[in-house]
């Protein structure tokens, strides 16, 4: 079985494939923020927080804050779970992603010591919106695993 997670999908499996490392064949983490050192402070994540400020957010900027908010605190303990992947290991991402920089391909690579094999995949010139800007490239890079 094969599963992608995009940004906030690639700690989460991280953490599935480390549960059950029977459970997947291959997993791609696309523009993954697996790294807490490559994640930058940002204090005014808390103030959008607090209520009313999180009603003028628009549309799914609050609870996509919130979702941030707890994925530092959330890839602490994460980090002992990467020598639990034995799968095969996709990584996609763009050289211009200012969200989610690229260093987090060295962590993951550095981090996954069982992994089958690790690959990844460098989109130059594109940002963290791969699967909405650069989906043709991206399916490519998918179906190319079977």
């Amino acid at each position: 079985m094969y599963a992608a997670g995009h940004s906030m999908g690639g700690p989460v499996l991280v953490k599935l494939a480390a549960d059950d490392p029977t459970l997947f064949n291959t997993i791609v983490i696309i523009a993954g923020a697996i790294d807490i050192k490559q994640e930058v402070k940002e204090t005014w994540r808390k103030v959008m927080n607090v209520r009313p400020m999180y009603w003028a957010l628009p549309g799914a900027f609050g609870p996509s804050n919130t979702e941030l908010l707890y994925l530092k605190n959330d890839l602490l303990p994460l980090q002992n779970d990467f020598k639990n992947i034995t799968c095969n290991v996709l990584f996609v991402h763009g050289d211009k992603d200012t969200w989610v920089p690229i260093k987090n391909i060295a962590y993951g690579t550095t981090m996954m010591i069982n992994a089958k094999s690790i690959v990844a995949d460098t989109l130059h010139g594109a940002d963290h919106q791969i699967p909405w800007k650069r989906m043709e490239e991206l399916k490519a890079i998918l179906l190319n695993l079977y």
